[in-house]
């Protein structure tokens, strides 16, 4: 009876975890307008640690192949007209095919700046959503906000020309999100020790 106890809570923590470390997309809005000509994105302030593994483009402008990159900057972009080259890339990908995101496994660490650029076609045809668009990435809220890079990234790559920031639509880059390690919600850890305090308990209760 102890050994299936113990099973079902131990079974209980593993659903938890796994529940806790769900893959989801960050919410980008709905589309606002089109751009093409230059590829946009946003970038934001990690809220927390996370694993990035997948990268998209949204198809409501246009469903031709996609190109997307993620860099982690050093500095907060500048407002353009001024850029930064500050920054490392950390992934980009041209020529994509269809609406599904490219496979990655890039971790995320709290207070990293992160931006990504993204755009559809050989004339980086870009889906715009909201500026400053209020977020949440694993349930932390965050503020995406505008990254732009004045090149096509189906042949530019944006370390050859910086990154720059406006008060204006983001690029509605795809991006899929987990959690960088399973954490147990509190609940689930209140019951789990509880039944360890039963377990305990039932063994050193004496025999009737």
């Amino acid at each position: 009876m102890l050994h299936k106890i113990r099973t079902f809570l131990f079974s209980l923590l593993a659903v938890s975890m796994a529940q806790t470390a769900s893959a989801t997309l960050i919410d980008v809005g709905s589309q606002e307008a089109t751009f093409g000509g230059l590829t946009r994105g946003f970038y934001f302030v990690a809220p927390t640690d996370f694993t990035i593994i997948g990268l998209g483009v949204a198809t409501d402008a246009s469903t031709d192949n996609f190109d997307v990159s993620l860099i982690r900057l050093n500095v907060t972009p500048p407002a353009f007209a001024a850029n930064t080259t500050d920054f490392s890339t950390l992934f980009l990908s041209r020529d994509n095919a269809g609406a599904g995101l490219v496979a990655t496994d890039i971790d995320i660490f709290s207070g990293d700046i992160i931006g990504v650029l993204g755009s559809r076609g050989p004339n980086s045809t870009n889906s715009y959503g909201a500026a400053a668009y209020m977020s949440s990435i694993l349930g932390f809220d965050v503020t995406l906000n505008r990254l732009l890079m004045q090149g096509d990234l189906r042949t530019t790559d944006p370390s050859a020309i910086g990154v720059s920031t406006e008060d204006f639509f983001i690029g509605r880059v795809l991006v899929d999100v987990e959690a960088s390690s399973p954490v147990p919600t509190p609940a689930t850890l209140a019951l789990f020790g509880l039944g360890l305090v039963g377990l305990g308990w039932s063994r050193r209760r004496p025999r009737s």
